[in-house]
């Protein structure tokens, strides 16, 4: 099997055990743990190791859990076929509430204490622990849901919810007035229900009963069905392996530092877009909390609407009382004003919470980005980095800013209109919940689908932008070669692409929305006609039915809205997804933590035995390189383009860590000094030196926090930049423009140097920092250089003659090794040399 097959196996049963497919199964830990990657570093084990065991005690809670609710839903079948029983005892006596002794249709005697204290009794508590058991277990039922990732698991969660708050709503407004009633030690009888309360009607009383029967039996069902056989056959394997995993997981802990240890069990503990969005907005939780007061205020007015309505259409149709009249309408302006100054308020907490908390997630989303080392920027794109901080934070503050609040205010006008419709019209509510499963399996489907699509669409935003970045980047480049159609052609695909993805997602949201309208409006249909009917027949007021249909009509369009909000809070999983795959990434070389100096450094680097292999190519570019930099020496290096000269700078600068060998400073390993401490007593002046759009002044203290001018000033006149910059009208405040594209290349090579020679280095790397320069300049710059040369430690890598003649040693690498070494003099009399050859064309092509 390929490294790559192996590797997306052990993915693929990561990704399996995250979605709950085999809660249970054990894993091959050591394969999780060592893979196919030999050579895995100790970091590396801990996070494996650390994932697994992590995943073990998720296992062994949902396990815990999954046990305990076996039970209780055992005992809510129990208590549901007692209250089956108990209820249709009462209810099936000829004349519950007569108050003389009455028979049976087999002739048995049955007195009235034998109904009332008996009966009634024990239906009271059986009914209020039925409906406080089928609580609980929703609850849990929930709580795994969110641990369980599995599709089929949320679906039938949403499903079990549905009619288990159906029955919730039909139960509590009996069995708790009741229940409070029998513990204050009042007596209980029949005769105190209500009129038209379902136990005093046979047919009424029976079908609920029976279907409360049927759901209880369906939650087991169904419950057995996911959890209960994948428990009892994966139990016994897993208990072994998880001794075998815990083990594994002690010896890679012991191998981890305390500083990433710290920083892996922050992110593990906030595991979970949702909660780590929670985590994350707890700074604005104080507005947050003040917003969601306003907005009870405005659900609650809101709620309050169709009651007032309902009142004047009643005195419209029956008494005629102007006083009634008034105080309704009075009641009504009262309620818009206050719901329209509380939208206003909640508005604009959710506004500024959104804004304050998406301003924090770039902040620490760039910083998170700019704290990888170089190997993450060699292997991602800047359009698509730059897409992360920019569309998909927009995604994440909508969602904040606006669907959060909607949401929850969306959320409480249905569930508070669904209690003031029970209250209204039961046998009306029960109709228009119908539709609720079918609007809950109809959301699941287009969330996932909207998910998906989402996530596709920043994917490709984030292509259009790193093509637009690229080309804009390079616009000489692209007009020089005359390419402007070939780009526009090439961007105008991926936005073709995008467009596309839009359109499908358009058409899903299109399907969803028009389904949802033509559902709910074919329950309002449904219901005007069977309240017109029960008008007609005396059972309820004209008035009443108005208020239950501008309560349908709440309800609909809090569902309508609530659907739309659904595809919105899909995308944004699919934006944190993305965001938290980032701000996840720990660097594989950290920037702080690490040894520093007491006393100034001597600053003496040596490479022993060094091999390196860049992490985007498969060939070795270094191979068992050693060399020592002395301090007051300049080592040239020289040699074939792609031989490794750079590599060996970026190695020093610690760009990249070796494959193997050693890289010391004054003889201590650099991955043990603090990296920010380390860096900062190397000047280093790139290949390609590339500035920031700002002043000349800004780009030379670049390195240099708080520079006085004199300082500035000096460092320029050392890199010969002075003269060039006093030409200038603003001089050093002059804008360069980005990536200094105002200066010329010699002029933005002697910026770069007068960068290093401003900080002052002990170490000075020079990247062919000469080869921009014209023979003056250069001859300036090297003889500033020779004055800094005392007590630093200097290396060139320079194609020019007169860079390297002057040096103290000169190495010639080639295919990554050390081909030569020796002064000028000395490598010039070996006429077969590469050196030799390389002089010999320089002073040809001179």
């Amino acid at each position: 099997m390929s490294r790559k097959v192996e590797r997306q196996r052990l993915l693929d049963k990561d990704r399996d055990l995250e979605n709950g497919v085999s809660l249970d199964k054990p894993i091959n830990t050591q394969d999780v743990i060592l893979g196919s990657r030999g050579n895995k570093d100790d970091s590396d084990l801990y996070d494996d190791g650390l994932s697994v065991v992590e995943k073990q005690k998720q296992r062994s809670t949902l396990y815990s859990l999954k046990l305990f609710t076996t039970v209780l839903l055992f005992g809510f079948i129990i208590s549901t076929n007692v209250l089956f029983f108990v209820g249709n005892r009462v209810i099936f006596y000829p004349n519950p509430v007569n108050s003389t002794t009455t028979t049976t249709s087999s002739n048995s005697t049955i007195t009235p204490g034998m109904m009332d204290q008996f009966n009634m009794k024990y239906f009271i508590y059986f009914s209020t622990f039925d409906v406080l058991l089928l609580s609980y277990i929703l609850s849990v039922f929930w709580v795994v849901c969110i641990f369980i990732q599995g599709y089929l698991y949320q679906l039938s969660t949403m499903v079990m919810s549905v009619l288990g708050l159906v029955y919730l709503i039909a139960k509590s407004s009996l069995s708790i007035p009741l229940l409070v009633k029998s513990l204050e030690g009042e007596y209980v009888s029949p005769d105190i229900l209500p009129p038209n309360s379902t136990i005093l009607t046979n047919s009424a009383s029976r079908q609920l009963t029976i279907a409360c029967l049927a759901n209880s039996i369906g939650l087991v069902v169904i419950y057995l069905a996911l959890n209960v056989y994948p428990t009892i056959v994966y139990r016994v394997e897993y208990n072994i392996q998880a001794a075998k995993d815990k083990k594994k997981h002690s010896d890679a802990e012991a191998m981890d530092s305390v500083h990433n240890k710290k920083k892996r069990e922050s992110r593990i503990n906030t595991s979970g877009n949702a909660k780590r969005l929670a985590v994350l907005s707890k700074p604005e939780l104080p507005l947050i909390l003040c917003g969601m007061i306003a907005l009870i205020f405005s659900s609650l007015s809101s709620l309050a609407i169709p009651a007032f309505f309902g009142q004047i259409v009643e005195v419209l149709s029956t008494t005629g009382d102007i006083n009634t009249l008034n105080n309704s309408t009075m009641a009504l302006v009262i309620i818009f004003v206050v719901g329209s100054l509380a939208t206003s308020i909640r508005a604009y907490l959710f506004t500024l919470a959104g804004q304050r908390f998406v301003a924090r997630m770039r902040n620490e989303l760039f910083g998170a980005i700019i704290k990888q080392d170089v190997s993450f920027f060699d292997q991602s794109r800047t359009g698509e980095l730059i897409n992360r901080l920019a569309s998909d934070t927009q995604v994440l503050q909508n969602t904040v800013t606006v669907n959060i609040s909607m949401a929850v205010r969306y959320t409480i006008q249905i569930i508070g209109t669904i209690i003031l419709l029970f209250v209204t019209n039961w046998r009306l509510t029960l109709v228009m919940l119908a539709i609720i499963p079918v609007l809950a399996i109809s959301a699941v489907f287009y969330g996932k689908k909207v998910k998906l699509l989402g996530k596709e669409v920043q994917e490709i935003l984030a292509k259009t932008s790193t093509t637009a970045e690229q080309v804009i980047s390079n616009v000489r480049t692209v007009k020089a070669f005359a390419k402007e159609e070939k780009f526009v052609a090439i961007y105008g695909k991926d936005v073709h692409e995008s467009y596309l993805l839009g359109k499908t997602l358009a058409i899903a949201g299109g399907i969803f929305s028009g389904s949802v309208f033509l559902i709910a409006q074919l329950a309002i249909v449904l219901i005007v006609y069977i309240g017109a009917k029960q008008v007609l027949n005396g059972q309820t007021t004209t008035g009443n039915l108005t208020s239950f249909l501008l309560y349908t009509l709440t309800v609909a369009m809090a569902l309508a809205f609530v659907s739309s909000l659904f595809g919105d809070f899909m995308q944004a999983i699919g934006a944190s997804d993305r965001i938290f795959e980032l701000m996840d990434k720990i660097p594989s070389i950290p920037m702080s933590g690490g040894q520093v100096f007491s006393n100034p450094p001597v600053g003496e680097i040596e490479l022993n035995d060094i091999t390196f292999t860049y992490p985007t190519k498969g060939s070795q570019v270094l191979k068992n390189i050693s060399l020592k930099l002395q301090t007051g020496t300049i080592t040239a290096l020289v040699g074939p383009s792609g031989g490794g000269k750079s590599t060996i700078v970026s190695l020093i600068e610690r760009f990249y860590d070796p494959d193997s060998g050693l890289i010391t400073l004054d003889g201590v390993d650099i991955k043990q000094i603090d990296l920010k401490w380390y860096r900062g007593i190397i000047g280093y002046v790139s290949q390609e030196p590339l500035l920031f759009a700002g002043s000349i002044r800004e780009n030379i203290s670049f390195g240099i926090e708080n520079a006085s001018m004199e300082d500035i000033v000096a460092a320029a006149e050392k890199a010969n930049a002075h003269q060039f910059i006093e030409q200038f009208e603003n001089k050093y405040d002059s804008y360069v423009g980005e990536r200094g594209v105002i200066l010329s290349g010699g002029q933005r090579q002697r910026i770069a140097i007068a960068r290093a020679l401003l900080l002052n280095p002990k170490i000075l790397l020079l990247d062919e920092a000469t080869s921009a320069l014209d023979a003056e300049s250069e001859y300036l710059v090297k003889e500033a250089i020779d004055r800094l040369m005392r007590d630093r430690t200097v290396l060139v890598i320079a194609h020019r003659l007169s860079t390297v003649v002057n040096a103290t040693t000169v190495l010639v690498i080639n295919q990554g090794t050390i081909s030569e070494r020796g002064t000028h003099d000395e490598l010039v009399k070996n006429e077969s040399g590469i050196y030799y050859n390389l002089v010999k064309r320089q002073l040809g092509s001179n």
